[in-house]
């Protein structure tokens, strides 16, 4: 049986050879299109997501209210997992457009594109520092899947987590201080948060079945996440410092909002 973190990569497997196949426009829109990773900027205002509405995988931007929609990258291959920096000046997305899944950065405009990794390995999730200066992704590079984090310039690459277990689907506290993410480490996937630099790890959820999708609370104080076990998925919280028993998500306090994180 798979466990998710391998669906996720024959997911995104699927999504890369779909666009390969396709023919690359750059034109007008089609009306049969696939949207996805649809991601709001940190004002509310404006849409980051994928779509193949031109005939492959591209990054497009648009206004909540669906109107003024602009295609920012134009490139064979796959553009997908947009992700807004924090100061909302920037998108980091991952890409296979020079022959394997890498991260990039541009700017809301479509330019001032930096390539920030550059290995045969697979590089996605990307996750923002909250002082839009570095990434944390998940990448197989060593073997198996584990974090690294990168400035946004490309430069200070350094691998955080090194185990034999996989870990993935990383989310960067509010206070840059901590990371959470998944890890099957401990045998089954479950919630770990550990620091910036890869120390003072603590697992956070003992539960029966796959933890997934970790996201901050605005605060810093808990962690958002979504359990799956059988046909049923739904998303719990639990405190980031390792207190207390996970609950589900409408046990949450009004107004308890959530940070984003990068999406699938």
């Amino acid at each position: 049986m798979y466990k998710p973190i391998y669906l996720l990569v024959v997911v995104m497997a699927l999504r890369a050879a779909t666009a390969m196949a396709a023919q690359d426009t750059c034109q007008a829109e089609s009306t049969a299109a696939t949207d996805m990773d649809l991601v709001p900027s940190p004002d509310g205002r404006q849409l980051a997501f994928t779509s193949s509405r031109d005939g492959d995988l591209e990054i497009y931007v648009k206004d909540v209210d669906g109107n003024n929609i602009r295609r920012l990258t134009c490139q064979p291959g796959a553009d997908r997992q947009p992700v807004w920096s924090p100061d909302g000046s920037k998108l980091a997305f991952v890409s296979d457009r020079d022959g394997n899944d890498e991260l990039y950065v541009m700017d809301i405009k479509g330019e001032q594109l930096v390539r920030l990794t550059n290995h045969r390995g697979y590089d996605w999730q990307p996750s923002w520092s909250p002082d839009s200066r570095q990434l944390v992704f998940m990448s197989n590079r060593a073997g198996n899947w584990d974090l690294y984090r990168v400035s946004v310039d490309g430069h200070g690459l350094k691998q955080i987590t090194d185990h034999p277990g996989q870990d993935g689907l990383p989310a960067w506290s509010p206070d840059g201080q901590r990371i959470a993410f998944v890890s099957d480490r401990d045998g089954d996937f479950e919630i770990h948060v550990a620091g910036a630099d890869g120390r003072q790890l603590t697992r956070l959820t003992h539960r029966p079945g796959p933890e997934l999708f970790p996201s901050w609370s605005a605060d810093g104080r808990a962690i958002i996440f979504r359990a799956t076990g059988g046909a049923e998925q739904q998303s719990w919280s639990v405190n980031a410092d390792g207190t207390g028993e996970p609950l589900p998500e409408s046990s949450l306090c009004a107004g308890q909002a959530v940070s984003a994180a990068g999406g699938l």
